[in-house]
């Protein structure tokens, strides 16, 4: 991913002045910035929302004149320009971490979870575990939650150089791996 210079002190000074006319804070923005993207899945949510804020303030003169009123408008469409590029760039190009989902906050007021979910929690961590970086990778983007599944898969078959028939192949039989995993974690925890 293309990494903007830092901004000067008097550039960002702008954007701070920017968002306050407008009743935003440069904290509060940056703060949920770095939660869309670990909503997304991103690894180091923080660094991209600091790279939103570094393109947004290195253009800043422009912007003000481009976006009247809200910038909130601007900084989401510098975050989907960011995310696009995140996906795209192979650095970033790292394993779901399932502890990472241990590390989302708690919904307010969590309901109360049965033995049963608990158990299929824990065998779906496990099972995932065993299947390896890349087709844990592979598993969770293709049967993940987010963007419009058919659009989600043509992106993943595209970065992995696969015909969507092939992916479905892949993915079909990681599936299976899965459920067979599934099953047997859950027998093992119900005889215990």
């Amino acid at each position: 991913m293309k990494r903007e210079r830092s901004p000067t002190g008097e550039e960002f000074q702008k954007l701070i002045d920017w968002l306050a006319s407008a009743g935003r804070d440069y904290v509060t923005e940056h703060g949920r910035l770095a939660k869309m993207f670990s909503v997304r899945g991103c690894v180091d949510e923080w660094e991209l929302a600091d790279e939103v804020f570094n393109r947004i303030a290195v253009r800043i003169d422009k912007l003000k004149e481009t976006y009247q009123g809200d910038p909130i408008k601007c900084l989401i469409g510098f975050k989907d320009n960011v995310y696009k590029e995140y996906l795209r760039d192979p650095k970033w190009d790292r394993p779901t971490d399932p502890d990472r989902l241990a590390r989302l906050p708690a919904p307010p007021n969590p309901e109360p979870v049965s033995e049963a979910t608990e158990w299929r929690i824990e065998c779906l961590q496990e099972c995932l575990a065993e299947l390896g970086a890349a087709d844990c990778n592979l598993f969770c983007r293709y049967f993940g939650e987010g963007k419009p599944r058919k659009l989600a898969r043509r992106t993943l078959a595209e970065e992995l150089k696969l015909t969507a028939n092939a992916l479905r192949i892949r993915a079909h039989r990681l599936r299976g791996r899965m459920q067979e995993c599934m099953e047997l974690c859950l027998a093992k925890k119900q005889e215990v």
